[in-house]
């Protein structure tokens, strides 16, 4: 893949990820994806310690969307990281990009909030990929 993945692409790069047992084979196939700014962008809103979202739970999906990541998801993840969205009005900002995204973005960008791909990697194998994350 290149760096026009789409937000469904790494979705399924990380799940990909998630299916390798060695830690080392994760990071090969990360830095085989390295020059995605997509990915480099998930992958620092997951795993930046500085960002925080001020979500306690994240909605699930009522709607089945088929949009995928564009200026808007990192508008709200911005908005939410500066707590600019809170309260009501940031539950139903996720909650409708939550529904506005397809299946695999929106679990993606479930992830995000989470602060967990949940491919069994952290930050510390991040940073060995991606140093200047």
């Amino acid at each position: 893949m290149s760096h026009d993945m789409s937000s469904d692409d790494v979705f399924e790069l990380i799940e990909q990820v998630a299916a390798i047992p060695g830690k080392n084979d994760k990071i090969q196939l990360l830095k085989a994806n390295a020059d995605s700014d997509l990915l480099r962008q998930v992958l620092k809103m997951a795993y930046d310690p500085t960002i925080s979202y001020g979500i306690r739970a994240v909605p699930s999906r009522t709607e089945a969307g088929t949009g995928a990541f564009s200026d808007g998801t990192w508008r709200i993840l911005a908005r939410l990281r500066d707590r600019i969205l809170t309260g009501s009005v940031m539950q139903a900002a996720v909650q409708g990009e939550i529904n506005w995204l397809g299946e695999k973005s929106s679990q993606l960008f479930r992830r995000i909030l989470l602060k967990d791909m949940r491919a069994g990697f952290s930050a510390e194998t991040t940073n060995k990929v991606f140093p200047w994350l």
